[in-house]
């Protein structure tokens, strides 16, 4: 009777592509959601996939007109360029919660409609919202890792600056640091990572792995840092537990994920009320 870990051997060579970038990809949300959860903009960050999805719906149409619109490469180059115009703006502080959410809710009613008459109708929606990395490339793993490793090192050498920028941005401009370039420098990692993920996986996972993991991370440690640090920790964790629950339950892998973190995040609050050496 075979294993679960022949079964997810004899799987490895059709998900393998999938599961990699899963597993990037998640970290690489969950690093630079912090970012925006440390600049107060929580809900920008949902809403600039959001955004990014409306601007992918908008390529789709354009398709019937300009072939070259439906290409792999212009779709995620639009999705980024949405997202990081998006993200600078949030990080900068130039956007409000009100904004933020009629962004939100516009693009959710823009998107279906958008792709209500395209040959695919609303599949293409449906597939747009909601998570589905079967897709996926080597090409994809490769980027994703990429990205990672960069953020990691730029994180590890700057982290003091970057947390100053995006907790005091006053008291760090008094002290002679460029802000503007670096919340040009964050919201651009952030933008990057979004339009690029949303291409790949889908609005649910990025906004999932994007928000859910630094809500948890902030209710296990005490400071910006910490939180920094743990918020992509616990996205990979919860890639790697979705992935092994996913392959044996027959479930679609980016839906998995975001349950476990959201299960996380509700578990972890618990802990800080009910254990007080949690909360100081």
């Amino acid at each position: 009777m075979p294993t679960v870990i022949d079964e997810l051997l004899a799987a490895w060579y059709l998900f393998a592509p999938a599961w990699i970038c899963a597993w990037l990809l998640a970290p690489l949300l969950g690093l630079v959601g912090a970012a925006m959860v440390a600049r107060g903009a929580i809900f920008q960050g949902v809403a600039t996939a959001q955004v990014s999805t409306a601007a992918v719906a908008l390529m789709l149409v354009l398709t019937s007109v300009m072939p070259w619109c439906g290409t792999t490469w212009a779709i995620g180059g639009v999705a980024m360029l949405v997202a990081v115009a998006a993200s600078i703006m949030a990080i900068s502080g130039r956007t409000s919660e009100i904004m933020n959410g009629w962004l939100f809710l516009a693009s959710c009613a823009a998107t279906p409609l958008l792709l209500a008459h395209t040959p695919h109708g609303l599949a293409d929606a449906q597939r747009l919202i909601t998570s589905s990395l079967i897709g996926a490339t080597w090409w994809d793993a490769g980027l994703f890792g990429s990205l990672l490793v960069i953020c990691i090192m730029l994180l590890w050498r700057f982290g003091a600056t970057i947390r100053l920028v995006l907790l005091d941005r006053e008291f760090a401009a008094d002290l002679g640091m460029d802000t503007v370039r670096w919340q040009t420098a964050i919201g651009l990692s952030v933008g990057i990572a979004v339009g690029l993920g949303l291409s790949v996986a889908g609005l649910l996972f990025v906004a999932g792995c994007l928000l859910l993991p630094t809500l948890a991370a902030v209710h296990l440690v005490r400071t910006v840092g910490q939180t920094i640090w743990v918020a992509p920790v616990i996205a990979l964790l919860a890639a790697l537990a979705g992935t092994l629950l996913s392959h044996l339950a027959d479930l679609p892998l980016g839906q998995v994920v975001v349950g476990i973190l959201a299960v996380t995040v509700a578990t972890t609050r618990l802990l800080r009320r009910w254990i007080p050496s949690a909360s100081r």
